[in-house]
């Protein structure tokens, strides 16, 4: 974080790269340098200070929201969340957080529903990988270890356990440009209840019915999003996000075929599919499998 070596000459980029980086590692308040001469006549050195406050190393909000949608229903979700901000002393990062919610119609079929989740996402302030990454930008590259898990519950219809785990990298080109890269993600959906109101809703609509299938998804995904829409001196403001991702394909190598001439894994399915999806102002998407 502090780019400055000893008996090296001293220069302004150094000194501000180390500022940023430290006030963007998010763990401390206020950051101050101080480059002191060394008391003595033959010398033209300095002794460099860092000084650090640091924030509260924990910290919790409670978040309630309400809903009102134009189909009659209501509702509302109360989200509880915990940050540790040294967990390990070294300016990781814990989220944690808790949620429950539930929604439902005021009048006509009078649903009701509920959801109940949990989700932990740990981030380093550096790029844990086995090869060597080096970033000269004043932003922080990170790591980031994400799990989370959903139980949803629609009265009428079905109940159905979701949940994910994900671990990858963010950085930034520069100012303008994040790059977002996740080598591993997996995502697991199972429905443990369904109804008979269900089941004639898919008989009708068949294409309904891939949405309440098992699934237990690998898959590798990278981000890249541009905006400027800071710079408010700017008249007219870009941004873009691209996403590509794949899905399946290398663990479905590994899978031998059953009698039915079919992959599986753990679950009744696997998906396994590679999508490129650009999101601007005008939204345009292609998919290939």
């Amino acid at each position: 974080m502090i780019f400055f070596q000893k008996d090296e000459l001293y220069n302004r980029a150094d000194h501000s790269l180390s500022l940023n980086r430290l006030v963007n590692l998010g763990t401390f308040r206020f950051v101050k340098a101080e480059f002191r001469p060394i008391d003595t006549l033959e010398s033209d050195l300095l002794d460099a200070n860092f000084y650090l406050t640091p924030q509260k190393k924990r910290s919790m909000s409670l978040q309630v929201t309400g809903t009102s949608k134009s189909n009659n229903f209501v509702g509302s979700e109360i989200k509880l969340s915990n940050t540790n901000r040294n967990l390990f002393r070294g300016a990781e990062q814990l989220v944690t957080s808790i949620a429950g919610g539930f929604e439902t119609q005021v009048s006509g079929a009078k649903t009701n529903s509920y959801s109940v989740s949990a989700n932990a996402r740990l981030i380093f302030p550096r790029i844990i990988a086995p090869i060597n990454f080096k970033s000269a930008s004043n932003y922080v590259p990170k790591t980031h270890v994400t799990v989370g898990g959903q139980l949803l519950n629609r009265a009428l219809y079905f109940t159905m356990l979701s949940g994910n785990a994900e671990f990858g990298y963010n950085w930034k080109g520069s100012q303008f440009v994040d790059h977002t890269f996740n080598p591993f993600s997996v995502t697991y959906v199972r429905t443990l209840k369904t109804t008979d109101s269900l089941e004639k809703l898919l008989i009708r609509v068949p294409s309904l019915r891939g949405n309440y299938e098992n699934q237990f998804i690998f898959s590798t995904n990278y981000r890249f999003t541009y905006s400027d829409q800071f710079q408010d001196a700017k008249r007219n403001n870009i941004y873009f996000q691209g996403t590509a991702e794949t899905a399946g394909n290398l663990v479905n190598a590994f899978l031998k075929k059953n009698d039915q001439g079919q992959k599986h894994y753990l679950v009744p399915r696997l998906t396994s599919s590679s999508n490129w999806k650009p999101t601007s102002a005008i939204t345009t998407r292609s998919s290939h499998s």
